[in-house]
């Protein structure tokens, strides 16, 4: 009898034992559930309204160029990555590069070639496009610039100092930020991204900038 009830309680441990095997079936899968916190961060970027005569003025090269590259997200820092300074000494900037093929130079104080790689500050328009959401450190900024892929514009541009990890670097930045971008329009329209007051015609301001420009080197 003792016997008899040492073999039933075994085969009940064997039974018990069976069911919690693990097993392996494509039901029983689930797929991991990130659950890092997603990184917000605001910032708001103004530019100083300056007349379109002091654009001009201030440009180092002025020219016609078609987008023909936009790059992801980056950070002020050689890797490219986002960082955070725990003593606050300078400030996290996003931003983004955008490749452009060179129609005419009208101005080319600075002796540029084709293509030109440009320097915008703010949230790239092509993150989604690389895939750059979910737990990717995001920035929303205000007032920043975006630009479209195959995109003809106008562009007064200039090298400017710009807050990096380890020291200022100079990058081909715009003048005024979009008050330094005119996009061209199939019939010949030079709308201004800062303001529509500003809106001209790709003749008119050629014309503006012939007399501006005038006679200097």
């Amino acid at each position: 009898m003792v016997l008899f009830t040492l073999l039933l309680i075994l085969a009940f441990m064997a039974v018990g034992l069976g069911a919690c095997t693990p097993v392996s079936r494509e039901s029983d899968r689930l797929t991991p559930v990130d659950l890092t916190p997603v990184i917000h961060r605001s910032q708001s970027v103004s530019y100083r309204e300056v007349p379109t005569n002091q654009v001009i003025d201030e440009a180092e090269a002025i020219f016609i160029g078609r987008v023909m590259a936009i790059s992801p997200s980056r950070w002020n820092q050689d890797s490219g990555k986002y960082w955070e300074d725990e003593k606050a000494e300078m400030a996290t900037l996003q931003y983004y590069e955008v490749t452009l093929e060179v129609e005419e130079f009208i101005v080319n104080d600075i002796g540029l070639g084709s293509p030109v790689v440009l320097t915008v500050l703010g949230p790239s328009p092509a993150d989604n496009e690389f895939g750059i959401h979910g737990n990717a450190p995001q920035r929303a900024i205000t007032g920043h610039l975006s630009f479209q892929r195959e995109e003809r514009a106008l562009l007064f541009v200039k090298y400017v100092p710009m807050a990096w990890r380890g020291g200022p670097k100079e990058r081909l930045m715009l003048v005024g930020g979009p008050q330094g971008k005119y996009t061209i329009t199939e019939d010949g329209q030079a709308l201004n991204a800062s303001s529509a007051k500003r809106n001209t015609t790709l003749t008119e301001i050629r014309k503006i900038i012939a007399v501006r420009r005038r006679g200097r080197p």
